[in-house]
């Protein structure tokens, strides 16, 4: 029994726990990693029995989720095309909403002129142009003497 209390790193040899996290529980995280992949994938694969694909399509009616092959309404279309779609939505709104009753809206209030007419726009700001690497007034001015510490 000696053997398996140094593979799991149970037996101490240089230290509480050193052998273990350094051995056979160095590897729980990886396997921890893989079973909740693993969990993962087993969640959102198709409905239909050994089908390994994800399940992204919602049968509708039902809470199952199927691939794209075993879709009872996906798996009679070789492609989806965006009119097709178009189509299942407008189809899919008139069955749900019924049609909107229009509503006439109330007349708008009588607008009233001003007495003063309107100030003229102010003009627009000179902007200076770029000095292509000439000195500016503020970079000609000499800079104050730098104070000096004492030691």
């Amino acid at each position: 029994m000696h053997w398996l209390a140094v593979f799991l790193g149970l037996s101490s040899e240089t230290g509480r726990f050193y052998a273990f996290w350094s051995g056979f529980g160095g590897s729980i995280p990886d396997i921890l990693i893989l079973t909740a992949i693993a969990g993962w994938l087993h969640h959102n694969n198709c409905a239909q029995h050994r089908c390994w694909r994800l399940g992204r399509h919602v049968v509708d009616g039902t809470g199952i989720r199927t691939c794209r092959l075993h879709h009872p309404v996906l798996s009679q279309h070789r492609k989806l095309t965006a009119e097709h779609i178009l189509h299942l939505h407008r189809e899919a709104q008139e069955r749900a909403q019924p049609a909107p009753v229009m509503v006439q809206a109330p007349a708008p209030a009588p607008v009233v002129p001003m007495s003063e007419p309107a100030p003229e726009p102010l003009p627009e700001p000179v902007v200076p142009r770029a000095t292509r690497g000439r000195a500016t007034a503020a970079k000609a001015q000499p800079r104050p003497a730098a104070t000096r510490r004492k030691a």
